[in-house]
């Protein structure tokens, strides 16, 4: 059994302690990658249920989550300790949800859309038809991109929290400039912003809905927001009952004299909490509970999404925290704790003291990528077909066994992602994309381009690709590299489910199973989907250019970035590669020195952020 660290057993015996403060202390816990967070919250958690002296009960503490994986992880982690503690685990957005609901009883329905529409209904945005309000017409104000900056902008203003009531243009400036948004005037989009969102929080809470569904319509940010708004601005008693709850009521909070008493509230990834949620989280704090904040500064990436910034430093000091750290990587090997602690200078990650594996690192190119995963990926589906556990030295650097354990490629950008599983698939590896971006509807398009509109026939279909290559070579302005990558993807995959292919819903739903399977796959991710995993193996695309860089960027978009590439650098057990040009003169100032033979295990000079 796992027996807890010095850091851990200091965290758990402070938690016992404040449990019987009258006024107890709000707790914000620092936690490098790989240190066990969650299992930290685990620990407490199993303490607080167990210990003699007035042990608490699976109602009594709430944990929430940033996100659905995040709460799922933590489900898992307290169904260990006690099942009835997975109710009391959620995530933000669920969390207001549910209240919604239980103010206004109606079924809620989720448009992204929402505040798109409202604005074309009144104006300030050209509807289907290309008509708009010329007196309050915004595209022009807003410049390019009208429909997605619009988004970012309504989502900045309420995850902000930003006053509605007076003219506070100014307020909303500095939230532009710290996105790094520019408009071309101001004041016109901040009066249009105000009106569309006080209309759609009326339409929630007066039923007065201009679309076709008989639901309360509201968007993700609704969520946190509505709550909030209703009772902080409106003293809203609907929304005051649900936060109180009554017999009904399945969220276990309190406020206001609840009646399901809640001691413990805990937030993890809290480095991602932006202040709409932190607001949210007020509403059911008091002085007889406390909160317990868990993350990494390091780790912040959501600046775009509003989170606040160096968010577990400005806990500490607007929430009176007692400051805890838990500096002992757990997932690190030492070589790649070397690595780290060498490019970010002042970060000081402890290695595991019983952890003895080296590790390995290596900067490779495209090819030797390319390679290695076909090697890898034979050897991991040999494996998992066969029953013999202990298989090793799946490349001749690799320190340890891969047992069910997928291959993973990160990648900063979903169009780096993309590109990749392309040349991945036309090279026969099985690739499966994780998060929201999915490459079979980019090879279902190409199937019907190669068909032309005739009939899929299995037994046909290559010679027509044949003949989809020479019209493209004939026609297209794409060069002929990109033509072959596509033509290769589409005549590997086709000789890959030939025998599944009888028609075109067998390949999809056979390509599907592929991208669902863990096991047996290549997974594809972004920087931001694979925050919190780890693997064995870990390649990581384009190294030349991390992190990012842009003239445009503000100072925390810099920080951000350099928090980017910490993530990627620290989700490897095992091995690691970082895929690049290996042309010197286009790398980084850090990847010269720390990966280069003649800078390799120096310590070296700070560098700036």
């Amino acid at each position: 059994m796992f027996t807890p660290s010095l850091e851990q057993k200091r965290i758990i015996k402070y938690v016992e302690e404040n449990l019987t403060k009258d006024s107890p202390n709000n707790i914000v816990i620092s936690a490098f990658a790989g240190s066990g967070k969650t299992f930290t919250l685990g620990l407490i958690t199993n303490k607080l249920l167990t210990r003699q002296s007035n042990p608490l009960q699976p109602q009594q503490i709430l944990c929430c989550a940033f996100t659905n994986k995040n709460q799922t992880d933590i489900k898992n982690k307290f169904q260990d300790i006690d099942n009835e503690l997975t109710n009391s685990v959620l995530n933000y957005h669920k969390l207001g949800r549910k209240i919604i609901s239980l103010a206004i009883t109606s079924n809620i329905y989720v448009d992204t859309d929402k505040y798109i529409n409202i604005a074309k209904q009144l104006g300030y945005l050209p509807n289907n038809n290309g008509l708009v309000n010329k007196e309050l017409d915004i595209t022009k104000a807003i410049g390019s991109e009208v429909n997605n900056k619009f988004i970012r902008l309504i989502d900045m203003v309420r995850n902000d929290y930003l006053p509605l009531l007076g003219d506070r243009v100014d307020l909303f400036i500095n939230s532009c400039q710290q996105l790094g948004i520019e408009l071309l005037d101001y004041q016109l989009v901040w009066n249009a912003i105000i009106h569309i969102i006080k209309t759609g929080i009326n339409n929630v809470l007066s039923h007065d809905n201009t679309y076709d569904y008989s639901e309360i319509v509201i968007d993700f940010t609704d969520m946190l927001y509505l709550p909030v708004y209703c009772i902080r601005e409106l003293s809203d008693l609907r929304f005051i009952k649900a936060i109180s709850g009554d017999k009904n009521n399945v969220i276990p909070i309190r406020n206001l004299g609840i009646r399901k008493e809640i001691k413990v509230i805990m937030l993890d990834e809290t480095q991602d909490l932006n202040l709409i949620s932190l607001l949210l989280m007020d509403l059911i704090k008091d002085n007889t509970n406390f909160f317990i904040f868990v993350g990494d500064d390091r780790q912040n990436i959501y600046g775009w999404r509003g989170s606040i910034d160096n968010c577990l430093m400005y806990l500490k000091t607007t929430k009176q925290c007692e400051e805890f750290k838990l500096t002992t990587t757990y997932r690190l090997p030492s070589g790649h704790v070397q690595l780290v602690n060498n490019i970010f200078d002042y970060m000081g990650i402890s290695l595991c003291p019983y952890k003895t594996n080296y590790g390995h690192y290596e900067l490779i190119d495209y090819e030797q990528m390319y390679m290695n995963l076909m090697t890898h990926i034979t050897s991991l589906i040999n494996h998992n077909q066969s029953s013999n556990k202990d298989i090793s030295n799946i490349t001749d650097n690799t320190s340890s066994n891969i047992d069910n354990t997928s291959i993973v490629v990160l990648g900063r950008y979903n169009k780096n992602i993309y590109n990749t599983a392309i040349t991945l698939m036309s090279k026969g590896i099985p690739v499966s994309i994780k998060g929201k971006r999915s490459i079979i509807p980019y090879i279902v398009n190409l199937i019907n381009d190669i068909l032309g509109g005739a009939e899929y026939n299995r037994n046909t279909f290559l010679s027509l690709i044949n003949d989809y290559e020479e019209r493209l070579i004939i026609s297209s302005t794409e060069s002929y590299s990109d033509i072959d990558k596509k033509v290769q993807t589409i005549r590997q995959l086709y000789n890959s489910y030939y025998n599944k292919a009888t028609t075109l819903d067998n390949w999809i739903l056979a390509m599907k199973e592929v991208e669902l399977n863990t096991n047996n796959v290549v997974l594809l991710h972004t920087f931001h989907s694979y925050k919190g995993g780890e693997s064995d193996i870990v390649y990581v695309l384009d190294v030349d250019s991390l992190p990012i860089e842009d003239d445009k960027h503000t100072p925390r978009q810099r920080q951000e970035e350099w928090n980017a590439l910490y993530i990627a650098l620290t989700r490897s057990k095992d091995v690691m590669y970082l895929v690049s040009t290996l042309d010197i003169k286009s790398q980084k100032l850090w990847l010269r020195r720390n990966l280069d033979e003649q800078y390799c295990w120096t310590s070296p000079l700070s560098i700036p952020l």
